[in-house]
């Protein structure tokens, strides 16, 4: 299921052109020899044919045309790159036989391209300046030989410049248990991490399996459901940061469109419900997998080889108002390229899409990318450097929501056999986003009952009133887990149908380093008597007109008023201890006043609303400290 790049391409050019000016030999002997090969060869008799071919060439090394002949044949037996070493080896000779030729540039570039994908970026720009010679001696392998050209010119340069990487090979009793372990994601606490397996190259049951962090370690990976998991494969998973969403690729189920579709499962409590297809906007009749979801599952990335197109580009989907995935979008020339991009994965913080490609300038096959997002824009691809990315092919990157941490999946090949392990590393300075993410966690109970319920929470960005995240907490535990990037202030709500809203506000706009956030709330139904702060409402120090940035917080409080409209309010101004009692009585005063204008401008009747000041009379907390005081200076609203 993942997508594997053959290091060496076949072109079958290069055979065509090796003809010309072929040599002979003055050894009887090998000459005999090479016209059995030959005839072995030419009836797809291949491995005796190279075995015979092997013989002339031992009796005379430089004779051109079983040289060449030999190296044909290595080439057309080359599946999965089992005879690179043989074909280095015979066009090595060739190459030097004939140093100079314009009739052997399809040779130069097939070992300028073996070179490169071994990481000898030096020798491989000496064959490729031997093809820059002879431009005209074949269009097609000047086309790419100038690509190959500007990636040697681009490692040559990238490799005196090595970022910091140190990568650590996960525990094979926990994690890489499988012969085949990849695209690991976590959860944005990094408690969970779920990673795609399968037991051997032959067999194609790939599975998704889940693993938790407990007692500073991970525990040994496991199915993450058989509601998910079947005899078919299902693998490339992600999840959102809470845990609750995964998105991944199955093939070949009944309802699938295409080979691969892409499918959504949720958690409720401890069980995954049955897999949904993500429907014909988002699945082809082609290829779909490769999935990325948002921390606030809301939209995916995916990769896919659909017309039109070259290879496999990127493409997203995101979940409107309704519920529903919208048509997928290609991501445009700026991501995309003629050649392959995959693996998608993009960061908590929503602005940094992570990917790996063969067509952007790299060190060698697949390198991982990182491309920012502004205004849904994305800004040219940066390769993120050596030695994170090699003449191997790199992909399935992970990056923890505060950058500390990357994940990725890396290939070991032992003799015939190899395999896929998970590996960690210390995530470089150098590449790292300019603001961290981190995250808000807990469980929502009803405040007289302590029972979780399912609310529904609403994070806002209060300088712009715009909606970043919006999700329920868990029916069955109530939980929730709400990411929140570095650089910006929050409104956090939390609503349900029959209780007065929870107000949270989150100030992380001035950037200063925060640690995660565990907090329970508990919702009061709407009864009378009942209270509630408003957190996100802004006066300037001793004023009392309403803060635009009030604006959220207000809408949240006229939606309550209108699906409510048997509910009649006193809107109550607080303040600190601090200054005279009778200037504290008009700001609380003024300051509650504000509110009931600004409720009655925008239609609440003012039959249905009081206002009251009180001054220091109510504190929340000790007015000893700044934090005490700040809780203190509030405006509350309490139902009559």
């Amino acid at each position: 299921m993942r997508i594997i790049r053959l290091v060496f391409l076949l072109f079958s050019f290069t055979f065509i052109s090796c003809q010309k000016g072929v040599s002979q030999t003055d050894n009887k002997k090998a000459k005999k020899l090479y016209q059995q090969g030959s005839s072995l060869i030419d009836t797809r008799k291949f491995e005796e044919g190279i075995e015979v071919l092997e013989l002339a060439i031992s009796q005379d090394p430089n004779y051109l045309d079983a040289l060449l002949k030999l190296g044909a044949a290595y080439k057309t037996m080359n599946m999965h790159n089992v005879h690179l070493v043989d074909i280095k080896r015979v066009y090595s000779q060739v190459a030097k036989i004939d140093a100079d030729s314009p009739s052997r540039v399809g040779i130069y570039y097939d070992l300028a391209e073996i070179f490169l994908n071994e990481g000898n970026y030096a020798i491989a720009k000496k064959y490729l300046d031997r093809v820059k010679k002879y431009p005209d001696a074949n269009k097609r392998v000047t086309i790419n030989a100038n690509y190959l050209y500007d990636k040697v010119s681009f490692a040559l340069v990238g490799i005196q410049s090595p970022i910091d990487f140190n990568p650590v090979k996960l525990p094979e009793e926990t994690i890489n248990r499988y012969a085949f372990n990849s695209h690991p994601i976590l959860t944005a606490d990094k408690k969970t991490m779920v990673i795609s397996a399968r037991n051997s190259f032959g067999n194609m049951d790939e599975n998704v399996m889940v693993s938790e962090f407990v007692n500073g370690k991970w525990e040994a990976s496991k199915s993450i459901s058989q509601a998910i998991n079947t005899p078919r494969n299902e693998g490339m998973a992600s999840i959102s940061g809470d845990g609750r969403i995964l998105v991944f690729t199955s093939c070949y189920r009944e309802d699938s469109r295409g080979g691969c579709d892409l499918y959504t499962s949720n958690k409720i409590g401890n069980e995954w419900t049955t897999p949904k297809n993500l429907g014909y906007k988002v699945n082809s009749t082609h290829k779909d997998s490769e999935a990325s979801i948002s921390a606030d599952g809301r939209t995916i990335f995916f990769s896919s080889d659909r017309n039109p197109g070259f290879g496999y580009d990127l493409y997203k989907t995101t979940l409107n108002e309704k519920g529903e995935w919208t048509d997928a979008q290609n991501l445009g020339a700026e991501v995309n390229t003629k050649y392959n991009e995959s693996t998608p994965f993009i960061h908590a913080d929503g602005n940094h899409l992570y990917f790996a490609s063969d067509g952007h300038l790299g060190y060698g096959g697949y390198d991982v990318f990182v491309s920012e997002i502004k205004n849904t824009l994305f800004s040219e691809p940066k390769n993120l450097g050596y030695p994170l990315n090699t003449s191997d092919n790199e992909g399935s990157l992970y990056v923890s929501p505060d950058y500390s941490v990357g994940y990725f999946e890396k290939y070991e090949k032992k003799a015939a056999e190899s395999r896929s392990l998970i590996y960690s590393f210390d995530f470089p300075e150098k590449i790292k986003g300019e603001f961290m993410v981190k995250y808000i966690k807990g469980h929502v109970f009803d405040a007289d009952t302590k029972q979780p319920i399912e609310a529904t929470l609403e994070l806002t960005s209060i300088s712009t009133d715009s909606r970043n995240q919006f999700m329920n907490s868990d029916r069955v535990s109530g939980e929730y887990l709400v990411v929140l990037k570095e650089g910006e202030e929050y409104a956090l709500h939390i609503e349900k149908t029959g209780y007065l809203f929870h107000s949270q506000n989150l100030d992380f706009a001035n950037r200063q380093k925060f640690n995660p956030i565990d907090l329970d709330i508990y919702l009061q139904k709407i009864v009378k008597g009942k209270q509630l702060v408003l957190s996100n409402l802004f006066y300037d120090t001793d004023k009392y007109l309403l803060n635009a940035k009030s604006k959220t917080e207000l809408t949240k409080l006229i939606y309550l008023l209108n699906s409510n409209p048997l509910v009649n309010i006193e809107i109550e101004g607080h303040t600190d201890n601090k200054g005279n009692a009778i200037n504290n009585k008009t700001l609380s005063t003024n300051r509650a006043k504000s509110v009931y204008d600004y409720l009655i401008e925008k239609g609440i009747s003012a039959s249905r609303l009081k206002y009251q000041g009180y001054a220091n009379l109510k504190p929340l907390a000790s007015n000893d400290s700044e934090e005490g005081r700040k809780k203190n200076r509030r405006i509350e609203v309490r139902i009559l």
